[in-house]
């Protein structure tokens, strides 16, 4: 983490081409870290995992990690990279809302037509 915050320092501001690819794969590459860490968090990770997250997390919370994830594939994705592009749209909670209801709305069509049995 330490070595792709000091890359995102030494990029920033992104005069040449080469300083914006950096800086994509940079933030690109923390966001995925981030993400993988409030994955973790949640669903309780190895032993000793909590003790790296709180020492560089300053002990924030799975949701704020994962917002911080966001931003830099939101980063990420500004300064060109598609892999970071893509994550910053999976993450969205709009995206995420829009697909729960549709999920919903599948299954309530299909339970209608008799096709998954009535609900219990």
């Amino acid at each position: 983490m330490d070595d792709l915050a000091e890359a995102i320092r030494l990029c920033t501001p992104a005069r040449t081409g080469l300083q914006a690819d950096i800086l994509a794969k940079a933030y690109t590459q923390r966001g995925a870290v981030l993400l993988l860490t409030s994955t973790t968090m949640r669903t309780g990770g190895g032993k000793g995992e909590g003790v790296v997250q709180a020492l560089v997390l300053g002990g924030k919370s799975a949701d704020e990690v994962e917002e911080m994830a966001r931003a830099d594939f939101r980063e990420g994705k500004r300064w060109g990279g598609e892999v970071a592009g893509e994550m910053d749209v999976k993450m969205n909670p709009v995206r995420k809302m829009c697909g729960e209801i549709v999920r919903e709305a599948m299954v309530r069509d299909l339970r209608e037509s008799g096709v998954l049995p009535p609900e219990a």
